[in-house]
């Protein structure tokens, strides 16, 4: 899908099915993260499978700038996309930044989320700009010299399982021109005072291996629990790609849910 000179790549798979589920990814990953849960859901649901600008290794990603990959504009894209191809209504699960993009798209007034689902998303950071970006260029930096080292590294603290890590760290390199990019926008944000007064139903998903994740989840986890909307559940022996981790776990509590 081409708008603006912005390359999204997707799959979809529609039939005579009602809903529609659509899948996004996390910072420096990509549609194949979630390339079992398209074969899958595609049993019971119209699924649409994103690849966020720039984490296609078929983009051209010559001239890439951190602004491209503000959050604003990554939920216009799938907005774009979705009044593209028609789709009016549909079920959103995130990874990390994929499900910062679905918060962003209900921040500015998206009506096309019928319900929410994230795993690895923290609802708030506030780090400092120049921790930012130090973080970016350091990713910039080793993503030049050892990606595949640094990539790997980066898999194990996101995964206990040598599989999945194998996967991961594959398909992080298919995508790490935009990963500094990308994390360079992600470092300060607040979805809390969103989520706290959201109206549609939206699960929370966590593993007990994502720590850094958890760590600031848990600071709100009461106050969202207030909200009827809102449910949280931990999936054991699982991180941040749960749904790589424990894939037949998060298929059914999603398919449930």
């Amino acid at each position: 899908y081409l708008v603006n000179n912005r390359v999204i790549h997707y799959q979809l798979i529609q039939s005579n099915h009602k809903e529609t589920i659509v899948f996004i990814h996390g910072a420096g990953s990509n549609r194949l993260q979630f390339q079992q849960q398209f074969d899958y859901f595609s049993q019971s649901f119209n699924v649409l499978n994103v690849s966020l600008y720039g984490h296609e290794p078929l983009s051209n990603n010559q001239g890439l700038k951190k602004e491209d990959f503000s959050l604003d504009q990554l939920a216009k894209d799938i907005e774009n996309l979705l009044s593209e191809l028609g789709l009016q209504s549909v079920y959103l699960v995130g990874n990390s930044a994929g499900g910062l993009v679905g918060l962003e798209m209900i921040k500015l007034g998206s009506n096309r989320i019928k319900r929410l689902i994230t795993f690895g998303t923290a609802p708030k950071l506030m780090i400092s700009k120049l921790m930012v970006k130090m973080v970016s260029g350091i990713d910039a930096e080793m993503l030049k010299k050892r990606p595949e080292k640094y990539l790997r590294f980066a898999a194990k603290a996101c995964s206990k399982d040598e599989e999945v890590i194998n996967e991961i760290t594959n398909i992080m390199l298919q995508s790490k021109e935009a990963a500094p990019y990308i994390r360079s926008q992600i470092g300060r944000y607040d979805y809390v005072e969103l989520i706290c007064n959201i109206d549609i139903p939206y699960l929370i998903l966590m593993g007990p291996y994502d720590k850094s994740i958890n760590k600031v989840l848990k600071k709100y986890t009461k106050v969202f629990k207030e909200n009827s909307h809102i449910k949280i559940k931990e999936i054991k022996e699982s991180g941040h790609f749960l749904n790589m981790d424990q894939t037949e776990k998060f298929n059914q509590v999603v398919l449930d849910f």
